[in-house]
């Protein structure tokens, strides 16, 4: 928010305290909170420029932000004892005027985060949409954002091993996921462990480990007179090999399938030529 409007808001929140202290009338102290809420919720809104607001969202701001604050006031000016009991020519005391006054604006403040919910919710179903399509085109979108997020959480925040090695699995991850979504059953455990270290153990090492000072986390020793990166070291270590074997492993079961393969066209070949000579 802008210091203007922050300002504004500092200001419109000691009035809202001031009110809901004084008052006898458990509706209009009901009636503060809510209306506070609301306008704190739609601060965000207020503070667009104006060539950016719809005509209800000016009207809201100046209510919001002008009109508001002089009426809490005028409340806060009174002797409490007459705000709470005088009877105005209508016959209500000033804390029930006030209520009504509240009610009234309210319903904008109402209609107006009623509107900005939609617009985000519809926003929001638009993206997941998208999502939706491009993880349904590419199964491996899902580790492969999840990746990105952790490259960009990382950045300058571990030592250029530990990026270095992480960028390492990352490699590993997706190079073993396209295979394995060519070729393995859903089912597949290996398939099942690739997705666990995408989306589970990897980023869990690294979250544990950024969640520590950086201070501590390089220096103090924590675990077995180890520190906190050494352990982080150990445990992309384990990853990182693990995966290098899970590759090797499926690169010599597709170079068996080529030597099998190979046999078969030359077996077949073979007696084709060879009754083709007689």
């Amino acid at each position: 928010m802008s210091w203007g409007l922050r300002r504004k808001a500092r200001g419109l929140a000691r009035r809202f305290d001031g009110a809901r202290a004084r008052a006898r009338l458990p509706a209009l102290q009901a009636r503060l909170s809510e209306t506070e809420a609301l306008v704190q919720s739609l601060l965000p809104r207020l503070d667009l420029p104006r060539s950016q607001q719809s005509p209800t969202l000016r009207a809201v701001r100046k209510a919001a932000l002008e009109e508001l604050p002089a009426l809490l006031n005028h409340y806060l000016e009174l002797p409490e004892h007459y705000a709470a009991s005088h009877r105005l020519d209508d016959g209500r005391t000033p804390e029930q005027q006030l209520v009504a006054e509240l009610d009234t604006l309210e319903q904008s403040l109402r209609q107006v985060a009623f509107e900005t919910f939609s617009e985000r919710f519809a926003r929001t179903a638009g993206n997941l949409d998208q999502l939706r399509e491009q993880f349904d085109e590419d199964p491996a979108a899902t580790v492969r954002v999840r990746l990105e997020n952790l490259q960009n959480r990382i950045a300058g925040r571990l030592d250029p091993e530990a990026e270095a090695r992480i960028a390492s699995i990352g490699e590993s991850l997706l190079a073993a996921l396209d295979r394995l979504l060519r070729t393995a059953h859903e089912a597949d455990p290996m398939l099942y462990d690739v997705r666990r270290i995408a989306l589970e153990y990897l980023p869990d090492a690294v979250e544990h480990y950024l969640a520590l000072p950086a201070d501590l986390a390089r220096t103090e020793p924590l675990l077995h007179g180890k520190t906190a990166q050494a352990v982080l070291h150990e445990q992309l270590d384990v990853l990182d090999q693990s995966l290098r074997q899970m590759l090797n492993s499926l690169y010599r079961d597709d170079a068996q399938a080529i030597a099998v393969h190979a046999r078969f066209l030359k077996d077949k070949f073979d007696r084709w030529q060879t009754g083709w000579g007689s």
